[in-house]
């Protein structure tokens, strides 16, 4: 896969969450329970290369029946497989704790085989944080950026629970070496890449 080819699958899968997340009325959802929210990951730095969404409210955890009703709504959405819900602040620090969320969504109504929506309820700092480093991020990516990020996600991509995703927290590093210009964590994935190809 060449630069162009990455590119054109990137923005067919953001068009593709874009008509998702309308038809879904996934957002108009959120928003009947919570005030606050924003995309991250990803889709919200329009760097794709798998078919997921991640999504962060702002919700103390004392919000979480709130969080549950939110749940039990989404799950009623024609065209939600399956919802889980989590809380990980039993087992998690308050500042590294969240509610959590996680869709499937039905393979028969979207091309690709498995979307993923991952939906976390996030204590006001952390949101904050979030939101504040998804803008810094956001800011840093030229075009250029973009697409390289872009490019080694998709050369980097294993089968994972039945569909392709880079191993975890690969996209994370793979953004951060771009962002940086780490010439050398670059170089030393093209290599792997290439010599596995």
């Amino acid at each position: 896969m060449d630069s162009i080819e990455a590119a054109v699958m990137s923005s067919d899968l953001v068009s593709e969450a874009n008509l998702l997340l309308k038809h879904l009325k996934i957002v108009e959802t959120i928003e009947r329970f919570f005030d606050r929210y924003i995309f991250v990951g990803s889709y919200a730095m329009k760097t794709m290369v798998w078919p997921d969404i991640d999504i962060s409210v702002l919700a103390e955890p004392h919000y979480k029946s709130c969080f549950i009703d939110m749940v039990s709504e989404i799950s009623k959405i024609d065209g939600v497989f399956r919802a889980m819900y989590k809380d990980e602040y039993i087992d998690r620090s308050h500042e590294n704790g969240a509610l959590y969320c996680g869709l499937q969504l039905d393979r028969q109504n979207f091309s690709h085989t498995r979307w993923k929506i991952d939906i976390k309820g996030l204590p006001a700092k952390t949101f904050k944080e979030c939101s504040d480093y998804v803008d810094h991020q956001r800011a840093l990516l030229t075009p250029e950026k973009r697409n390289q990020i872009i490019l080694l996600k998709a050369l980097s991509c294993e089968n994972i629970d039945g569909f392709y995703r880079p191993p975890k927290a690969m996209s994370y590093q793979i953004h951060q070496a771009v962002v940086k210009e780490d010439t050398k964590f670059i170089s030393d994935l093209m290599i792997k890449e290439t010599d596995q190809s």
